[in-house]
């Protein structure tokens, strides 16, 4: 038991410092996605994720309430019990990602504004914005199709993987 909480505070460590590098995330908010990612039951109370990363209730309150503002996890109740559960949300990942379309309109309509603003100017004032704009259509051009894609094909993905990690 002690090697197995070892391996996954290490496990949290690493997962924390990948989001804390690629993702802007606090590295505590990527530990306790990392535990959550890998623990039985998924379901974890603060008092219990403190103990499990040897961090401070505090540390693990900010956390939590960050990834609950991002939509990464939400909270949970058991029968009888006062206390709150976090949980990743069900498929996570997907809505992650294309959640961002919203973003990418965002980035185009920023770069067309942009655009609007140069109107006269050289071309070569304007190219990072063309190329800015060029992307950002492209990516939402392209969403939809992706997005249908994976619906279409994620349950055969995904039991793929549950027959392969099935152990």
């Amino acid at each position: 038991m002690e090697q197995w909480d070892r391996k996954a505070r290490e496990f949290a460590a690493a997962f924390g410092e990948h989001m804390a590098v690629e993702h802007q995330a606090s590295a505590m908010a990527g530990r306790v996605m990392g535990l959550l990612l890998i623990s039985q039951p998924a379901e974890r109370a603060i008092d219990e994720l403190a103990a499990e990363l040897q961090v401070s209730r505090g540390a693990i309150s900010m956390a939590t309430k960050d990834l609950l503002q991002l939509g990464i996890i939400e909270k949970t109740a058991r029968p009888r019990d006062r206390r709150r559960y976090y949980c990743l949300k069900k498929n996570l990942w997907a809505r992650l990602y294309i959640d961002q379309r919203a973003n990418f309109s965002d980035h185009l309509e920023m770069a067309e504004r942009g655009l609007d603003l140069l109107k006269g100017q050289p071309l070569e004032a304007k190219r990072p914005l063309i190329e800015m704009a060029a992307f950002f259509r492209f990516v939402s051009e392209q969403m939809p199709g992706f997005v249908a894609r994976w619906e279409k094909e994620s349950p055969n993905l995904i039991s793929d993987l549950e027959r392969r990690y099935a152990e």
